[in-house]
């Protein structure tokens, strides 16, 4: 009985803590993002699937979409400026997700860019995705202030 709510507890605890970001898929292989430089990325309907939830919004239901993921590494009070490039092809409305250590979601937006001051050093992962699969294409993306 014990090693039952042992289990349960874990069980649980692995839920709650996966709320902001699940089931990164296994395929997926991040790409290191330098500052300034212009970085080129399409999203294809074989793509990896994020499974994931805008925090910033109660009650927002988790959503599942296929993306890239990025990664770059960040000191504390870096401005960071995100800027996406969707008209080389495709022209998919997009979604960025930036999260902080262990996936802890710190910001989120479906424009094509957004600003972010960076709280603590460390490694940072930006998720771009595409909210219409079936338009899915080709992008640009830079960051810079890193």
């Amino acid at each position: 009985m014990k090693a039952h709510n042992f289990l349960n507890s874990i069980t649980a605890t692995v839920l709650i803590a996966g709320l902001a970001l699940t089931g990164i898929s296994s395929v997926a292989v991040a790409e290191q993002i330098r500052n300034n430089t212009l970085t080129d990325g399409v999203i294809r309907r074989t793509s990896p699937i994020y499974r994931f939830r805008n925090m910033w919004t109660p009650g927002t239901p988790t959503e599942e979409l296929r993306g890239q993921e990025y990664t770059f590494s960040a000191k504390e009070g870096d401005d960071i400026q995100v800027y996406l490039d969707t008209n080389r092809g495709g022209g998919f409305t997009p979604v960025m997700v930036l999260f902080y250590g262990n996936n802890k979601q710190v910001a989120f937006t479906q424009d094509r860019s957004f600003n972010y001051r960076i709280p603590r050093s460390g490694d940072y992962k930006l998720l771009v995705l595409a909210k219409d699969a079936a338009r899915a294409g080709n992008y640009t993306i830079e960051v810079s202030g890193i």
